[in-house]
């Protein structure tokens, strides 16, 4: 760790990023960070829902990107992540089916 105040406040830029990027993963469900310009999408994704990984299994999800440039190289830089919809899907479709119950009865 570094003792000038540039290096300090670098490193607590390092850690709040750390701190974003556990929230957001734990918000959206999954996100990846990705360079546009070199074609790379470095590290690996993270997917959590309700804190269990949720690799590989079939979702209804929305997915958004925001890009940026680098400060430093000029590389089109993008973080990608997804939200989650799939609880939501399945609330709506017990909503339509028991509305479907509501109305047949009342028929």
């Amino acid at each position: 760790m570094g003792n000038t105040l540039l290096e300090k406040q670098i490193e607590t830029y390092k850690n709040k990023i750390q701190i974003m990027e556990h929230a957001l993963s734990a918000s959206a469900g999954a996100y990846y960070n990705i360079n546009i310009t070199k074609n790379i999408v470095p590290g690996t994704m993270y997917q959590v829902i309700d804190e269990v990984e949720y690799l590989g299994k079939p979702m209804v999800a929305e997915q958004h990107v925001v890009m940026y440039s680098d400060m430093v190289n000029g590389d089109l830089l993008a973080i990608t992540y997804v939200l989650d919809l799939t609880k939501i899907e399945e609330l709506h479709i017990k909503e339509m089916e028991h509305r479907k119950i509501l109305e047949d009865d009342i028929k």
